[in-house]
């Protein structure tokens, strides 16, 4: 080995050493997690988030129904109770379509369009003919014309889409265009933070003369829960627009969760302050945790909305009804978030439709005490499909920079060890060649 070569081999070795140290360096200051976030919040086309987003919400959406078993002997006076049987799933495919409309930097307008395909899974429902079947409910248009029939019989598939049904009034197309903040400007915690909503900030259906900063009808700085900000706290303040009810709701951290492999925080949907701001269903206040709907639904029959099952609300519904079961395992709306990217894991939001009775004395004193009542009509569970691979890929990079930062050091000390080595191999050499030299001259 020539003095030349020993001295280019030294001096290439040291500076990939030094090389691997400083890259050691850099990456253990670097957050390749934070930089992709920052990427992520400028929200362009070629980002895979932006494509499962447009693409959105994908998921299934369970209905259940409330069949009365006792119509006759409640009529009757056999029966002091209404008697109810729940029937379902019956279930729909569920796929929407978000439509970009403009982008700036720091905006991005959008028409949601919630329910765009929704498709009859009948191998999914309780019973593949379910749409076939009969239930009897209370008789809505006899309620508006003042009839004498309280109860009668119905095809599942016309109950659902009848004009006075909720489903029919959910899942049909309504105008909601969101302006909301995307972009560095506003920071990454108010990404994706409503700016307006149909180019109001508050909801258009109620009177916005009563409306305050702490009305539930005000959108702007609320979420319209497809997306949220990157790196969620605990402690961070969120607000969702809910579409079906018509209002602001803000949102209670509950508790860690795992779906899919992938960690979540769960937050559950907390009763909104509308003592003040927004009406009253028959000039009476609602239970607790029920939502005044007469000014959301498009039809004329005075509707409140519950949990299911009345599940957390104050409503004494064993007074009237049999066959209730509520609890927090199957009827608990939460959403399941993904900490980190701020991308809903799960979005099980479940609500139930029911009837505000009005004053039924004009038909029978036997069922005026069900006058001002609320009957359970049918209550919904939408929950997400799973989400895509590439969102498990961004939540592990932080494990992929962990192994790929042991390399640098790891090619550090294969360098110095190499240094050695060459060093050791050079000197014995030199060594040897010297006492060659000597021997031969003696």
């Amino acid at each position: 080995m020539s003095k030349t070569y020993f001295c280019l081999k030294i001096v290439s070795l040291s500076l990939f050493c030094v090389l691997s140290i400083y890259l050691f360096v850099f990456a253990f200051d670097y957050d390749i997690q934070y930089d992709l976030m920052k990427t992520y919040i400028q929200f362009k086309d070629p980002m895979p988030a932006v494509d499962i987003w447009m693409n959105s919400p994908f998921g299934k959406l369970e209905i259940y129904l409330f069949n009365v078993t006792n119509s006759e002997e409640f009529l009757g006076g056999c029966h002091k109770k209404i008697r109810l049987e729940q029937i379902g799933p019956i279930t729909y495919n569920v796929i929407g379509f978000n439509d970009i409309l403009s982008r700036t930097e720091d905006s991005v307008t959008y028409r949601r369009n919630r329910y765009r395909h929704i498709n009859f899974l009948p191998y999914g429902s309780v019973s593949p003919n379910i749409l076939n079947q009969t239930i009897v409910q209370v008789n809505d248009k006899a309620i508006l014309d003042r009839s004498n029939t309280l109860f009668s019989s119905i095809s599942v598939y016309d109950f659902l889409h009848s004009n006075f049904d909720p489903f029919n009034n959910a899942t049909k197309e309504r105008e909601e265009v969101f302006t909301v903040n995307i972009g560095i400007k506003h920071g990454m915690e108010n990404f994706f933070r409503i700016q307006t909503l149909n180019g109001e900030y508050s909801i258009k259906t109620y009177d916005r003369a009563n409306s305050s900063s702490s009305c539930s009808i005000n959108v702007k700085g609320a979420f319209d829960n497809s997306l949220f900000p990157p790196f969620i706290t605990k402690n961070t303040s969120l607000n969702i627009f809910v579409s079906e009810l018509c209002r602001v709701i803000p949102l209670h951290y509950q508790r860690e969760e795992t779906k899919q492999d992938l960690n979540g925080y769960r937050y559950v949907l907390q009763r909104p302050n509308e003592k003040e701001c927004l009406p009253v269903e028959n000039g009476k206040p609602l239970p607790k945790d029920m939502y005044d709907m007469s000014k959301c639904v498009n039809n004329d029959i005075p509707t409140a909305f519950s949990a299911p099952h009345f599940y957390g609300s104050s409503y004494n519904w064993s007074e009237n009804f049999e066959g209730l079961n509520p609890n927090a395992e199957e009827h608990e709306a939460y959403i399941l978030l993904l900490p980190m990217m701020g991308i809903p894991i799960n979005n099980n939001l479940r609500f139930q439709s029911n009837m505000v009775l009005p004053d039924l004395s004009y038909l029978d004193n036997k069922l005026s005490h069900l006058s001002n009542k609320i009957m359970p009509r049918l209550w919904y569970d939408f929950e997400m499909g799973k989400l895509p691979f590439i969102v498990h890929f961004v939540m592990y990079t932080n494990i992929l920079q962990r192994m790929v930062m042991i390399l640098p050091p790891l090619a550090a000390l294969w360098s110095l060890n190499k240094i050695i080595k060459i060093r050791r191999q050079f000197n014995y050499k030199t060594i040897n060649n010297t006492y060659n030299q000597q021997k031969a001259n003696i």
